[in-house]
């Protein structure tokens, strides 16, 4: 998932608010997501990135990860509208 720092932070305390603890969350940044791309192939683009593992069956992690998509896509869109608020300009 490609966020800044500070959404990737309110998208992971959202989740545990809503009862959702990721397993383990790795911030990752772009020289880490090109060695990723070199060693396996994985093909994402290099962005800085927010990697969340979830534990549990294929049924109640689809579930966890469809909410926290969610959440990530609030604190995006909230951290857009304080972006245009304070410079006028899109990210």
């Amino acid at each position: 998932m490609m966020m800044p720092d500070c959404t990737a932070c309110n998208t992971v305390i959202g989740s545990i608010r809503y009862g959702r603890y990721p397993g383990r969350t790795k911030p990752a940044g772009r020289l880490q997501i090109r060695a990723c791309n070199v060693r396996s192939k994985p093909a994402m683009a290099e962005n800085p990135a927010l990697l969340v593992e979830f534990p549990g069956r294929e049924a109640g992690v689809d579930e966890q990860l469809e909410l926290f998509s969610q959440i990530a896509g609030r604190q995006i869109a909230r951290c857009s509208h304080r972006a245009i608020a304070t410079d006028g300009t899109r990210p």
